[in-house]
């Protein structure tokens, strides 16, 4: 009887102690769950976040499912708040305690890097060093017959950096391990999906180049002081070209002095005569390429130029002054100008 007893007791402790270790495998799934996303997703946390703050930011993104487990699982694996600022790609369906340990780490995977519209390609590339993604000149010295789309450039053999103009201003999310030849297929793909087939065509319509067209949408670029004179100024451009005028823009000189290396706060009249082909007051047509990435309503704008008859314009005090004619321009120059 007592053996019977003991049997008994023993056979019901041990599935007490498999139906607490089924428990707790069970629980343990619960805790991890994986993360809702099917593909792989930027997240940011811009400043120190508490566990109950950063879970509601995932499941504001739908990254998960339930703030309320996100905090449970946090306290299961005795993982601490508050999260570091970091910037995380995660991959799909991850397991929640690998999110939990990827957060508690606080080691960024990508870099928010904003590029504006009318830099330089050395200026673009001082943004990136500074964010440690590139060093020694590596933009400056790349070349367009190395890279997959040097198909769709007809790049003159006068310019400066191959590159310039082609890598588009945009708001990238650039993962720490691309390398500088990655970061230039992601700008240049941003670029294409602008300067797309469609617009390559139109271009091939007005007689221009994919070089011309980024080159005038560059000049636009640096001239605008608006959105609303973009088209205007792109057929001020035009507008000369047909008639064999040099274009005599400052913003040319400019970089004929600099290629974008430091700013210039005033043209000079001895700067009117350095010898560069960029500069539009002394070599007429176009300069050899751009001097500047535009953005789209640049590109935009030297694709579809306002039909006009203006020659000239100067800045007034909230937008250029266009005339037609010289004695026009005289006027306004001695109007807003020379005073």
């Amino acid at each position: 009887m007592k053996r019977k007893f003991f049997i008994f007791t023993l056979g019901f402790i041990v599935m007490l102690v498999l139906l607490s270790f089924l428990g707790l495998y069970m629980y343990s799934r619960k805790m991890n769950t994986a993360t809702l996303n099917n593909g792989a997703v930027y997240f940011m946390l811009q400043e120190k976040t508490s566990i109950n703050d950063t879970a509601q930011k995932l499941k504001d993104r739908e990254i998960i499912s339930s703030a309320n487990k996100f905090v449970k699982s946090a306290a299961y694996y005795k993982i601490k708040g508050p999260f570091n600022a970091s910037n995380l790609i995660i991959k799909a369906h991850t397991p929640m305690k690998d999110l939990l340990n990827k957060l508690r780490t606080g080691k960024s995977d990508f870099a928010k890097i904003t590029i504006p519209e009318g830099l330089s390609l050395f200026s673009i590339e001082k943004i990136l060093e500074q964010n440690r993604f590139i060093v020694n000149n590596k933009f400056l010295n790349a070349k367009y017959k190395d890279f997959d789309y040097n198909r769709l450039l007809a790049i003159n053999n006068d310019v400066k950096y191959d590159l310039e103009g082609y890598l588009f201003p945009d708001t990238y999310y650039i993962p720490v391990s691309y390398s500088e030849k990655d970061i230039i297929n992601l700008m240049y793909q941003n670029f294409s999906r602008v300067m797309n087939q469609e617009n390559l065509s139109k271009a091939k319509k007005m007689g221009f180049n994919t070089n011309q067209i980024i080159t005038v949408a560059s000049l636009i670029e640096k001239e605008a002081a608006n959105d609303s004179e973009r088209r205007r100024i792109a057929g001020v451009i035009y507008n000369r070209l047909k008639k064999d005028m040099p274009l005599q823009i400052d913003a040319t000189v400019i970089y004929a002095k600099t290629f974008g290396k430091y700013k210039i706060q005033r043209v000079l009249y001895k700067d009117l005569k350095v010898n560069s082909k960029y500069n539009t007051y002394k070599y007429e047509g176009l300069p050899p390429g751009p001097i500047a990435s535009p953005g789209k309503a640049s590109i935009e704008a030297a694709l579809n130029p306002e039909k006009n008859s203006y020659l000239y314009y100067v800045k007034g005090p909230s937008g250029h002054i266009f005339s037609k004619t010289y004695s026009e321009h005289l006027k306004n120059v001695n109007k807003y100008i020379s005073k």
